[in-house]
C-alpha cells in the first residue's frame, strides 16, 4: 500500500490544502493520503483560537470528499512538540515508508529541520511548489540533487503547482469580518456555528 502523508497546523483547512492534497493523491497514485494536524509545532506557537478537536473536525470536513484521505490524531494525542521525526518512526515501527508533502520553504530550509537525516531514511520527500515559485525552480533542483548526493534521499516533485492561501491571512480576514475565500462553504460554516477566530 503506497501512503502519503501531510502534515500542518491546518487552522484552518483552506482549499490550498485541499488542491494540495489532490495533485498529492493523483500524481503519486496513493492508497492513503493522512492528515496529520500538529499538536504542538515546533516552529509556531499555538493561536489559542481554535482547539485540537476544532482543527480535526475542519480537516475532516475540508477532505471529506476526498476517499484515500484519513485524518490522524497521532501528533495531537502525543506529548511534546510536533516533529515530523517522531511521526516517521512511529510509521517505520508500522512497516511503512510513506511519502511526505512538503512545500517550497520548507524544501529550502530542509537541512535545519529537527533529525533531517534520520527523516530522509525514513521517507520520499514530495515538493510541491507554490504557483509564485518559478524563480525558485533552480533552487529547489539544487537543493534536491544536494539532499541526494551528500545524504541518499529519494526527492520527488509534483507537476501541479500548489494554491496560494495563507491561513494566517485567513483568520485575520475572519476576525475583521472581511469575506474569507478560499475556505470550503462546510469549513466557514463550522467556523461561523463554533464562533472561531473571533467571528461572532
Amino acid at each position: 500500500m503506497k501512503i502519503g502523508i501531510y502534515g500542518g497546523t491546518f487552522s484552518p483547512p483552506h482549499l490550498g490544502h485541499v488542491r494540495a492534497a489532490e495533485l498529492f493523491i493523483r500524481e503519486r497514485a496513493l492508497d492513503e493520503l493522512h492528515i496529520i494536524p500538529a499538536g504542538m509545532p515546533p516552529h509556531k506557537q499555538e493561536d489559542g483560537r481554535a482547539s485540537s478537536d476544532d482543527r480535526l473536525a475542519m480537516c475532516r470536513l475540508a477532505f471529506a470528499h476526498l476517499p484515500e484521505v484519513k485524518i490522524s490524531d497521532r501528533e495531537i494525542l502525543r506529548e511534546g512538540k510536533s516533529y515530523t521525526v517522531l511521526t516517521l518512526r512511529e510509521y517505520a515501527r508500522e512497516g511503512i515508508r510513506p511519502e511526505l508533502l512538503i512545500g517550497t520553504d520548507m524544501m529550502l530550509s530542509f537541512e535545519k529541520w529537527y533529525c533531517f537525516e534520520e527523516i530522509l531514511r525514513l521517507c520520499t520527500l514530495v515538493c510541491i511548489p507554490r504557483e509564485s515559485d518559478g524563480r525558485k525552480n533552480d533552487e529547489l533542483t539544487r537543493m534536491a540533487e544536494r539532499l541526494t548526493k551528500r545524504h541518499g534521499a529519494e526527492v520527488v516533485f509534483l507537476s501541479g503547482r500548489a494554491v496560494e492561501a495563507s491561513s494566517s491571512e485567513l483568520r485575520d480576514c475572519l476576525k475583521e469580518h472581511r469575506e474569507a475565500t478560499l475556505l470550503s462553504d462546510s469549513v466557514a460554516e463550522y467556523i461561523r456555528r463554533r464562533g472561531l477566530y473571533g467571528v461572532l
